[in-house]
């Protein structure tokens, strides 16, 4: 039986939404099943807090999410309760070896 105290949290791309990159209605019922039985629902993805709400927006609510890889967590208004930083040095290292490969980089500042 849920309690109040039960939080369920799901990946995004590749488990969340579906080949359209989109939440399906199914997906949608689901979320609303869980909040219904007391089981608070948290998305958690790569992208930012915007582009994750923009996404759920057929959900009908905005909602907490763990984003940008973990490195945030936001409430439903989109404030920052939580931020990892990597320092400025640490940043610049990380670039200058991945750099040298044919990868794409995403910086959030």
């Amino acid at each position: 039986m849920p309690n109040k105290n039960d939080l369920f949290v799901s990946d995004f791309d590749g488990t969340l939404l579906n080949e359209m990159h989109v939440v399906s209605d199914e997906t949608i019922e689901a979320i609303h099943a869980l909040r219904e039985s007391g089981v608070s629902f948290m998305p958690a993805s790569g992208r930012d807090y915007l582009a994750i709400q923009q996404v759920l927006k057929p959900v009908g609510e905005t909602m907490k999410c763990i984003a940008m890889n973990g490195g945030g967590y936001f409430n439903n208004n989109g404030e920052a309760i939580i931020t990892y930083k990597l320092p400025k040095e640490k940043t610049l290292e990380i670039y200058n070896i991945v750099s040298k490969y044919d990868v794409v980089m995403d910086f959030y500042l």
